[in-house]
């Protein structure tokens, strides 16, 4: 991997694991508030824009805790000041109702897609894509002949 590439998947490693560790202010840091979009399998479904896109991200550590999770598959591309990288995340935890004093086990894999610009600060994410996959699919990998 080139540098860009290595700092590009450090950057995506470090949103989950600030995921994990509950640290917002870690995981917003990787974003551009201004441009970042995200489309995801969580409600509302449809595309959202900066600050709302970032509750959204917020949710996850607000909303799931003992968070685990495994990214699987990061591949990086590099296109001058632009990136595109492709990998699969499986993430479970207990997803709490706060007002009810209950909660529900979850466990999610979905392909995810993520845009990232080079600034003048490092890398940052301007859109996200989550796919989920159904329960009990089997991931096969194809390559290009």
């Amino acid at each position: 991997m080139t540098t860009d590439e290595l700092a590009i998947a450090e950057v995506i490693v470090d949103c989950w694991n600030a995921v994990k560790e509950g640290d917002f202010g870690r995981l917003a840091s990787h974003y551009d508030p201004e441009r970042f979009t995200l489309f995801s399998e969580h409600p509302p479904h449809g595309l959202e824009h900066g600050e709302r896109a970032l509750l959204i991200k917020r949710s996850l550590i607000t909303q799931v805790s003992g968070i685990e999770v495994e990214l699987e598959g990061i591949e990086v591309n590099v296109f001058d000041d632009v990136a595109l990288v492709t990998y699969t995340v499986s993430y479970k935890g207990m997803l709490v109702y706060q007002y009810r004093f209950e909660g529900q086990l979850i466990s999610v894999k979905a392909f995810c897609t993520t845009v990232l610009v080079r600034q003048q600060d490092g890398w940052k994410i301007v859109h996200e894509h989550f796919t989920r996959l159904p329960e009990g699919n089997d991931l096969t990998s194809r390559s290009a002949t």
